[in-house]
């Protein structure tokens, strides 16, 4: 007998676990996907993962989740990411970045933008 999680059906045309992060700034970034609008929301700053979140100057970062996004966005509408200098993450305490609302820009993505965007975000 086979065991499969209810994303195993699925085209995986319809499925993405990943995308790209395209920097094209001249300054590192971490950013920060979330599937609410609110910024108050989020607890823990990217910075705990560097590995996957920062992203350099002109770098493009491949990001990684278990599961598809297509079923999250249906579900709670869009994907928000929040795009933060990596200076002010690595140097301010997460809850003066909260209270400040110290981000650069926060991105609201339907499927239908990342599907044409080739679920490559770039920014700025």
């Amino acid at each position: 007998m086979l065991f499969c999680n209810a994303d195993c059906s699925k085209n995986t045309a319809d499925c993405h676990s990943t995308f790209r992060v395209n920097n094209a700034s001249n300054k590192a970034i971490y950013f920060s996907p979330v599937f609410d609008s609110s910024f108050s929301k989020l607890n823990y700053p990217p910075g705990l993962a560097p590995e996957s979140q920062k992203c350099n100057s002109t770098e493009v970062k491949l990001y990684n989740r278990h599961g598809c996004y297509e079923s999250d966005i249906d579900y709670f509408g869009k994907l928000y990411i929040f795009i933060f200098d990596a200076d002010v993450i690595e140097t301010t305490p997460w809850e003066v970045i909260k209270q400040n609302r110290l981000f650069l820009k926060r991105l609201d993505l339907t499927k239908d933008q990342l599907y044409n965007s080739g679920w490559i975000i770039s920014y700025p």
